[in-house]
């Protein structure tokens, strides 16, 4: 009888150790899974809530309405304006963009000064216009820059245009005299 009793404990004891084994792969996985979803929430914390916080302040966004791509430049709403046209020129020491504005800023604060818009030459959208010879159109497919040019539209025309950053400058200073 006591070989039946061993017999049977030996079974009991090899069902403890699986048991056991099986318990303790159950406790592994679950550690496992813990800390891989602990770490995406560190990730997500640190990572992720920072930006949206960013990119969802309350502040108002702003559209500057006043930068138009040269394909614009005869369909403004305004009977009479400016469109000033520049590029970045890396080559000068003299800052024309900064003295252009200066002039403009001057003009602009007056009581019933024309509307100024912008076009940066060196944006993507306006490469089709930029040339080595100077033609300037009614027809906006056949406008061609190669210089800084200050535009005066008027009725969906172009009335008179300055080329050169000299007669872009002479011009605007004569605006604030006018």
């Amino acid at each position: 009888m006591k070989k039946a009793k061993l017999v049977k404990n030996n079974k009991k004891q090899v069902e403890i150790e699986k048991d056991s084994y099986s318990l303790k792969n159950l406790l592994l996985i679950i550690l496992v899974l813990v800390i891989t979803f602990g770490i995406f929430y560190f990730i997500t914390t640190l990572v992720i809530d920072p930006i949206e916080e960013s990119s969802t302040n309350n502040t108002a966004t702003q559209v500057d309405s006043t930068k138009i791509i040269l394909n614009n430049l005869l369909d403004r709403k305004n009977k009479e304006y400016y469109v000033l046209a520049t590029k970045e020129n890396k080559n000068t020491q003299v800052n024309y963009q900064g003295l252009y504005n200066d002039y403009i800023s001057k003009y602009t604060s007056e009581k019933d000064s024309l509307t100024f818009y912008y076009v940066d030459l060196d944006d993507a959208l306006n490469k089709n216009y930029i040339s080595e010879e100077l033609n300037i159109s009614d027809e906006i497919s056949e406008i061609k820059l190669n210089d800084d040019v200050l535009f005066k539209v008027k009725n969906n025309k172009i009335k008179e245009y300055f080329v050169g950053s000299s007669d872009i400058l002479e011009a605007l200073s004569n605006l604030k005299e006018s």
